[in-house]
């Protein structure tokens, strides 16, 4: 009998994500620096065009994380949004109708639950491609009315 000793991540990027995102809230610092460094991990080893698949499941995430006005641990720590930026860049840039709407409500849902210090350091990276998203004359009114 053979095995293949072939596994296909791929399939489970959605289930960790939304697994660690959900760590992000927790009270224990080490789990949260574990879930942490798994999310930017799993993040840096795809390509670009394959992180607007995780939009969605993404912003779902984001949005059950504690209620807005609560900051999440995960999130206020030291780059702790890293490794969710990239998501919601490549769906807000390059994705579906759908990925940029829930990436302009995902923002939206992310800045609801980080620290101002926390946040700072990627206001204009966020900000840079909303704007330049809602200037093009093609945007369908749900994203418009995301942002």
């Amino acid at each position: 009998m053979a095995f293949n000793d072939e596994l296909d991540a791929s399939t489970y990027r959605v289930d960790w994500v939304r697994q660690l995102l959900t760590l992000f809230a927790d009270r224990d610092e080490k789990v949260v620096s574990s879930a942490w460094s798994a999310l930017d991990a799993l993040v840096k080893s795809m390509d670009k065009e394959d992180l607007e698949e995780l939009v969605v499941p993404l912003r779902r995430s984001i949005e059950s994380t504690l209620s807005p006005g609560s900051e999440v641990p995960g999130f206020c720590r030291p780059k702790g949004i890293q490794p969710i930026v990239p998501i919601l860049l490549a769906g807000l840039l390059s994705g579906t109708q759908e990925q940029k709407e829930q990436a302009s409500y995902g923002i939206g849902d992310l800045v609801q639950r980080t620290s101002e210090a926390a946040i700072k350091p990627y206001i204009i990276q966020l900000t840079g491609p909303l704007i330049r998203v809602i200037s093009s004359g093609t945007v369908a009114a749900q994203i418009k009315s995301a942002m």
